[in-house]
């Protein structure tokens, strides 16, 4: 009788030790999956940042050089890449963007016979009214290119 009473008391405190770790189990499943979401949402952040980043210096060297300098495969891929981590409103203005950056590029940079896939280029503004017209509509995208990426660099967003 006694032997039943010790392996019923084995038992019971099994049956507690049990049911503890599968609490401390839980909870730190729980805590585990907050560190992946939070994980996914900063490495979503850093991939909005780049591509915010990468915009940003376009646009002021186009507004501060008067010299075009850039790649157009790049801006086209950076297009690309956020049509998964942003709203329609921002992919229309990075197509917009681009449009406006490779009308202004063929009117700078005639195609060279030479060397015709030549993806960086390089040349000075040269006056004229489109020209001009592109230069200013780009450089208005520079002052106003933090309100449109506002809502996805908020840190209070992040987590």
């Amino acid at each position: 009788m006694e032997f039943n009473n010790l392996i019923n008391d084995f038992i019971k405190s099994f049956a507690s030790i049990s049911a503890l770790f599968t609490g401390v189990i839980a909870w730190n499943t729980y805590q585990q999956r907050i560190t992946n979401n939070n994980k996914l949402r900063l490495d979503l952040y850093n991939i909005r940042f780049k591509i915010y980043i990468e915009i940003k210096e376009l646009l002021y060297h186009i507004k501060t050089d008067a010299i075009l300098t850039l790649d157009l495969d790049k801006l086209n891929n950076l297009i690309r890449d956020s049509h998964f981590i942003f709203d329609d409103n921002i992919i229309y203005c990075l197509k917009e963007i681009y449009k406006k950056v490779e009308e202004l590029q063929k009117i700078l940079l005639p195609s060279d016979p030479i060397f015709p896939n030549n993806k960086f280029m390089n040349c000075i503004q040269v006056p004229g009214e489109r020209n001009y017209e592109l230069t200013i509509w780009l450089s208005e995208q520079y002052k106003i290119i933090d309100k449109i990426f506002d809502e996805y660099l908020s840190f209070k967003n992040i987590i």
